[in-house]
């Protein structure tokens, strides 16, 4: 779990008389959660309130904080039953009035024996503040030294915080009271409260000032699972408006640190929110169930946002934007605003039972996020977005050997690492939106504000939810639900067509084929899918009419859709007799406005159309599905890396879409150092850039193209002459005009310069002596990582894994690992190798499951494959010998050997 700080903490005195037992916060003290465990524990407990004093008024000096809870619940008589908890300290635990401090070596529990019908148990304790984004997070601001906190609480960090029970289905009460110095603000899950100061006049020192200590005393919130409480603290400043609902009005604000205070973009956020609040309303007949919603910029944040009740936390590092942002990033924080408004009616106000059912909450959050975006935002192309980024990533994982069904298998809190993937998120959206597409929204919609109404401040599961909407549509989803939602796999969609000799369809079938899993023996069955089918013509100059009925010549072809059929498809082959006598078309498309989850097989004649004619593609709905295709044959060793290069930059000239441009430009890099053959690879990647380059040359001056453009050729970028191009736009000369240069722009193009070997450390000490900020700092890390040497490597792998003082913060681990991966040459990763497996499993001992997956997935060394000639046999081998490591890091290593071994076949292809 997470290593203290270097500093050792120093324990005030117990508050009373009792044993105070040291917990170390070891890995073994750190105790997991079992489903059977949280199923025994909900059976002995219920109607539980909590009392939660927090003091925080030492946190600019003090890396612990005192936590007092008391607890009160009813349970069976005579059971016994447990509190989680994790503290440097525990002082004093009583229950109904007895001493029952725990004596002996620390553990994660306080276990509680001869319970009454009703109890109340006082926990007096001392815990530490995190680093890692899990459980109550300290972050000082280099610029000025003020201390803001945050916690993350889910899946099971409440217990980080304050003693608990620390599961979703056991939901209670809260009242919170938090001493924090009187210069902060505190937020939490009920409306905001006026501090008062404390009598005793104590003060307390925060970056270099003294402050008197005030306290904050929150009303009782309803009820709702610990992973949803939320305390936030320090000196944020917002801006606030009141939000319309069915009840009337509510307060409302977007907080964030003051030195972004410019750059908390509210009207947009407090826009997207009424708009989701009111489509949310009519679409579940249910009101906003709670009194007050702040959203908080957060800095060192793991996730993109955190649904907590009526306390939205937000990624500042990812979603507030202090230089120009791309229309695709202003998107994406729209859709997450709305993704965690949804989440008020679905995950908390009716939560899963176990984690089991994780994708109730995030699959429905995904769908309507993106719904909603598209429906009642000016991001329209919403689900071009979701479709051409985030369910592309989960087709790539549905297709690894630990892939898991949509309703996961998690029999422990710790499994619960593994299920935050694009399955989870994605594929569960997607399903859900084939599923409203077959049943029809108003059914959908129906069925779901009925299971809302119906479980509302309560736990429910998947077959609580199938009920409603059986009722709803009257259908039987049960087979439905089988075959979507409990098995693994991604299947694929094909046409196969037969023309006569004057191109007239004869045969048109849509072909399903099964998922390959390697090594599964799990019985895949066909799915069902409702979906549309497209034929596009290819129309070139002498066939476009102006308006005035005569011929023009447009820049270029375009494919342009003739007519779209909508069909039911189920089992191995589906005849589409209504196709037959229609002239075939030159593109036909499968899948067409992306209504279903499946990979498409574009046939021959498709292919050829799309490759010999990318520039025609031009719609944004169709560029992601065309784009989408040829991707995943390339990855699939249907379609040489080259191929798809010539293709994809031929599509990139016209696309309009912004998240279509940056994602096809991350695919280019992917393509180029994974999928292209070694011996070429090189070349490849020159030609890539200069052909990107010449886009950002092409672009309209100013454009959000433009901006998208350039960023992709910073990525691939690899020779000195590029990278001076690149330094050419900071200083304003070259041929480039209209780009905005601000300092995320100049950290990209000083990261660029120094992966191509032309800047060094004395470039990164003088921008960051223009940046040293948090995120400053960062960037520099990020950009050391980049150097183009073995050695440069190896020391930021060792800085993430083995580091010489102080462990890295989440988000700075993230900057490094990212440069770390950013190579012109991989075989420079060729000698990291080794070490790389020798030390992961001791990293991951040291950091939080979270933190340590996303760094290890994301440094697996796939880009040496084809250099390094023993790659795979180092990741077998790594398997065999640690049988016994945590599951979720062998599924990581896993992973990465099977992306190596597609990345070898995608090599061999010509």
């Amino acid at each position: 779990m997470t290593t203290p700080p270097a500093s050792q903490p120093t324990s005030p005195a117990p508050r009373s008389a009792g044993t105070a037992v040291t917990n170390t916060t070891s890995a073994d003290a750190t105790g997991d959660l079992t489903r059977d465990e949280a199923r025994t524990r909900a059976g002995v407990v219920r109607d539980v309130r909590y009392a939660v004093e927090l003091d925080l008024s030492a946190a600019g000096s003090d890396p612990t904080f005192a936590s007092r809870t008391i607890v009160r619940f009813a349970a069976t008589p005579g059971a016994a039953t447990f509190l989680d908890l994790i503290a440097a300290q525990v002082h004093r635990v009583t229950l109904n009035g007895r001493d029952v401090t725990p004596d002996g070596e620390p553990t994660a529990r306080l276990h509680l024996t001869d319970l009454a019908a009703t109890n109340d148990v006082v926990v007096e304790a001392t815990c530490e503040y995190v680093r890692t984004g899990q459980g109550l997070h300290r972050f000082v601001d280099p610029a000025d030294g003020e201390v803001y906190l945050y916690s993350q609480l889910a899946e099971m960090d409440a217990r980080r915080v304050f003693a608990c029970f620390d599961q979703p289905d056991v939901k209670a009460t809260l009242d919170l009271t938090v001493l924090a110095p009187d210069h902060w603000a505190v937020i939490s899950n009920s409306d905001a409260p006026e501090p008062t100061t404390q009598p005793d006049a104590r003060t307390r020192e925060v970056a270099s000032r003294a402050h008197r200590v005030a306290r904050w005393t929150f009303a009782t919130t309803p009820v709702m699972s610990t992973y949803l409480m939320a305390v936030v603290a320090g000196p944020y400043v917002c801006d606030e408006t009141t939000l319309s609902t069915a009840n009337g009005t509510i307060p409302a604000r977007v907080w964030g640190r003051p030195a972004l205070r410019e750059h908390l973009a509210a009207p947009e956020v407090f826009r997207a929110t009424q708009a989701g609040l009111d489509f949310y309303e009519r679409a579940f007949d249910l009101a906003f169930p709670y009194d007050s919603y702040d959203q908080v910029y957060v800095p060192e944040y793991n996730l993109g946002a955190m649904e907590n009740v009526g306390c939205v936390t937000i990624s500042e590092d990812t979603l507030l934007f202090r230089s120009r942002p791309t229309r695709a990033e202003e998107e994406f924080r729209t859709v997450v605003v709305l993704h965690e408004l949804a989440h008020m009616w679905f995950g908390d106000l009716v939560t899963m039972r176990w984690w089991d059912d994780l994708w109730l909450n995030e699959s429905f959050a995904e769908f309507a996020g993106t719904l909603t975006g598209e429906r009642v935002t000016e991001h329209t192309d919403a689900w071009v977005s979701f479709g051409v980024r985030r369910k592309s990533v989960a087709y790539r994982i549905d297709q690894l050997s630990t892939s898991h069904p949509v309703i996961g298998d998690v029999p422990s809190v710790a499994a619960t690492t593994g299920a935050f993937d694009m399955i989870t998120y994605a594929k569960g959206a997607s399903v859900l939106r084939q599923l409203a597409h077959t049943l029809g929204e108003d059914a959908f919609f129906h069925g779901v504000g009925a299971y809302l109404r119906a479980h509302r401040e309560g736990n429910a599961t998947l077959t609580e939810l199938l009920v409603e909407l059986e009722r709803a549509s009257g259908r039987d989803l049960a087979e439905w639900a089988r075959v979507w939602l409990a098995l693994p796999g991604v299947t694929t969609l094909r046409a196969e067509v037969e023309t006569d000799a004057d191109g007239v369809l004869t045969s048109v079938r849509i072909l399903e084929d099964l998922p390959q899993i390697p090594d599964s023996d799990v019985a895949q069955p066909h799915r069902p899918h409702r979906l549309r089918v497209g034929g596009y013509v290819l129309r070139t100059d002498d066939d476009q009419p102006a308006p005035d009925g005569e011929h023009t010549s447009p820049a270029r072809p375009a494919l342009v859709r003739a007519w779209v059929e909508d069909v039911a498809v189920h089992g191995p082959t589906t005849p589409l007799p209504g196709l037959v006598g229609r002239a075939a078309p030159d593109l036909l498309l499968v899948n067409d406005d992306d209504l279903t989850y499946a990979k498409v097989v574009l046939d021959s004649r498709s292919l050829k159309t799309v490759l010999h004619h990318p520039e025609a593609v031009g719609e944004p709905m169709l560029q992601h599905l065309v784009l989408t295709s040829l991707w995943h044959a390339c990855r699939d060793g249907r379609l040489a890396a080259p191929a798809y290069v010539r293709a994809a930059l031929g599509v990139l000239a016209v696309a309009s879409s912004s998240t279509t441009i940056a994602t096809t430009c991350a695919n280019l890099v992917t393509a180029v150092q994974r999928y292209a053959a070694p011996d070429g690879a090189a070349s490849l990647g020159v030609d890539v850039a200069d052909a990107l380059w010449q886009l950002v040359r092409d672009a309209e001056p100013g454009s959000d193209a433009q901006l998208q453009l350039l960023r992709g050729y910073l990525a691939i970028a690899g020779t000195a002459e590029q990278a001076e191009r690149a330094l050419a736009v900071v200083r304003d000369e070259g041929p480039v005009r209209g780009v905005t240069v601000d300092v995320d722009l100049r950290w990209a193009v000083l990261r660029t310069a120094v992966a191509c070997g032309v800047a060094g450390e004395a470039e990164i000490a003088a921008e960051l002596a223009r940046d040293d900020t948090a995120a400053g700092r960062r960037r520099a890390a990020g950009a050391r990582a980049a150097a183009p040497t073995p050695e440069a490597k190896l020391a930021a792998w060792r800085d993430i894994a083995a580091p010489d003082g102080e462990p890295l913060a989440n988000a700075t681990m993230y900057a490094v690992a990212d440069g770390l991966t950013r190579v012109v040459d991989p075989a420079v990763l060729a000698p990291l190798v080794p070490e790389w497996f020798a030390t992961i499993r001791a990293f991951w001992d040291s950091t939080s499951p979270n933190v340590a997956k996303r760094v290890v997935a994301a440094t697996f060394p796939v880009e040496a494959a084809g250099r390094e000639p023993d790659l795979v046999e180092q990741a077998e081998a790594w398997l065999a010998a640690n049988a016994d490591a945590p599951r979720v890091l062998r599924s990581t290593v896993q992973e990465g050997l099977e992306e190596t071994r597609r990345a070898l076949v995608a090599q061999g292809v010509a």
